[in-house]
C-alpha cells in the first residue's frame, strides 16, 4: 500500500511539475486514485489497422487506469499511439494516466527546437496526423505526451524488512541513486581472481546467446501450429535476454478486445524445455490452474532465478498428459526444474532429433494455449 501511494503521489507531482514548466500550474487539480484494483504486466494490443505494440504495465484502481511504459536507458521510440488506442477502449468511465517511468535526467524531445520535417515526422513515427503546420503540429505532440516519472521517486528509503521484495527494492535503489554496487573492500578481496570473472561472464553471455537462438528456432515452429481461426488473436515472440531473466522463452500470448490475456512461455535452457502458463492479470490465474488440473496436469509455483526472489503464483508445468506428451519425456535428473526434451540416443542422429524435438516442445507448448485459452482443438 505504501508503494502504491508513493506512486500515484510521484505521478499527481511530475504532472504538476510540467504544468509549472508549461505555466499552466493553475489549470490542474490534484486527483485521488482510490483503491488498488489489480495490475497486468506486458500486455500485447492490436488496432483495427493491424498495428500493434506491447505496453509494459497496467495499473487498474477503483478511480483510475494508469499505463506504464518503464525505460532505463533506452530510447522513448515506442509506439505510444497504439497503447493510447488500449488505453481508450478499456477505460471505460475511469480517468487515465498515462507514465513513462525513467531515470532522473531522462528529457522529453524538445520539440520547440524541431523544425518542421522533424515534427511531421514525429508525428508520423507515433501515428499522429502530420498534415498541420510547425504550431499545430507541435500542440498535438505536447497533446499526446506521456507523463514522466523518475523511478527515483517511487523507491522510497525503507521497505518492510520482512518484505519478500527487499534484496530486489535496495537493489534498485543502489542502481538508480548511482551508488557502487560492490564496496572498495569487497572490490579488493576479488582482484586476485578477476580475469577468472571476466572469463565466467564471457562463458555465461554466450550461453545466453545460444539458448535466445534455441528459443527462436522454437517460435518459427510455434507460428508454423497456429489455427488461423486464432491467429489473429495470438501473438508469438521470443524474450529475454541474459539482463532480462535468467533464461530465453517463446512467449505464446492471447491479445485482441476483450481477451483475457492468457500466456504460455516455452523456456529454453541447456538441459531441455519448461512451460509455464499464466494470466498478465493475477485475479484470473486460479482459472488457469483448474483448467490445467482438469485437464491432466501437474503444476507448481515458478520462480525465476533472476527475477523472483520467492515462487510466484504463475505455473510451472511438472507433469504433462500422455495423450499430448508424444515422445517427448521429463528428465527425472532436472528436478526441481521439471524440464522436459525428446527422448532420443544422444549419440545417434543428433541433428535430426533436435530439429524433431523443436517441432515436439512447439506442439505442446500450443496444446498447452489451446486448453487455456478453451480453444482446445480435436487435433
Amino acid at each position: 500500500d505504501r508503494v502504491y501511494q508513493t506512486f500515484c503521489d510521484a505521478i499527481e507531482n511530475s504532472i504538476i511539475q510540467e504544468n509549472i514548466e508549461s505555466d499552466e500550474e493553475n489549470q490542474y487539480q490534484k486527483q485521488e486514485y482510490g483503491d488498488f484494483v489489480d495490475i497486468m504486466t506486458e500486455i500485447s494490443h492490436e488496432t483495427d489497422n493491424d498495428k500493434k505494440g506491447r505496453l509494459d504495465l497496467i495499473i487498474e484502481t477503483s478511480n483510475c487506469l494508469i499505463a506504464v511504459e518503464a525505460k532505463i536507458n533506452h530510447a522513448l521510440n515506442n509506439p505510444f499511439h497504439i497503447y493510447d488506442n488500449y488505453i481508450e477502449k478499456h477505460k471505460g468511465e475511469k480517468r487515465e494516466k498515462k507514465i513513462v517511468l525513467c531515470k532522473r535526467g531522462t528529457d522529453k524531445p524538445d520539440y520547440s527546437s524541431m523544425n518542421e520535417e522533424n515534427l511531421k515526422e514525429l508525428c508520423k513515427t507515433r501515428g499522429l496526423d502530420n498534415s498541420g503546420n510547425e504550431n499545430e503540429l507541435r500542440n498535438l505532440l505536447k497533446k499526446h505526451d506521456w507523463t514522466h516519472v523518475h523511478w527515483e521517486d517511487i523507491l522510497i528509503d525503507e521497505i518492510d524488512i520482512n518484505s519478500g521484495y527487499l534484496q530486489l527494492w535496495q537493489g534498485m535503489k543502489i542502481a538508480f541513486e548511482e551508488d557502487e554496487i560492490m564496496k572498495d573492500e569487497e572490490l579488493e578481496s576479488i582482484k586476485d581472481k578477476q580475469i577468472d570473472y571476466l572469463k565466467m561472464y564471457k562463458i555465461v553471455k554466450d550461453i545466453s546467446k545460444a539458448m535466445e537462438n534455441k528459443a527462436k528456432y522454437v517460435k518459427n515452429e510455434v507460428e508454423k501450429l497456429i489455427k488461423k481461426d486464432y491467429k489473429s488473436i495470438t501473438n508469438v515472440r521470443v524474450w529475454g535476454s541474459l539482463s532480462q531473466s535468467a533464461e530465453p522463452r517463446v512467449v505464446i500470448e492471447r491479445i485482441g478486445k476483450n481477451q483475457k490475456k492468457f500466456v504460455v512461455d516455452i523456456i529454453t535452457s541447456v538441459k531441455g524445455y519448461r512451460f509455464v502458463a499464466f494470466s498478465r492479470s493475477a485475479k484470473y490465474q486460479e482459472s488457469i490452474n483448474q483448467i490445467l488440473k482438469n485437464k491432466g496436469y501437474k503444476t507448481e509455483k515458478w520462480q525465476d532465478m533472476i527475477n523472483d526472489k520467492n515462487p510466484t503464483n504463475r505455473a510451472l508445468i511438472t507433469e504433462i498428459p500422455l495423450t499430448i506428451i508424444g515422445n517427448v519425456v521429463s528428465d527425472s535428473k532436472s528436478k526441481p526444474d521439471y524440464v522436459f526434451r525428446l527422448n532420443y540416443d544422444e549419440e545417434k542422429d543428433r541433428k535430426i532429433n533436435k530439429e524433431e524435438e523443436i517441432k515436439q516442445i512447439a506442439k505442446i507448448g500450443i496444446k498447452i494455449y489451446e486448453q487455456i485459452c478453451n480453444f482446445d482443438s480435436k487435433d
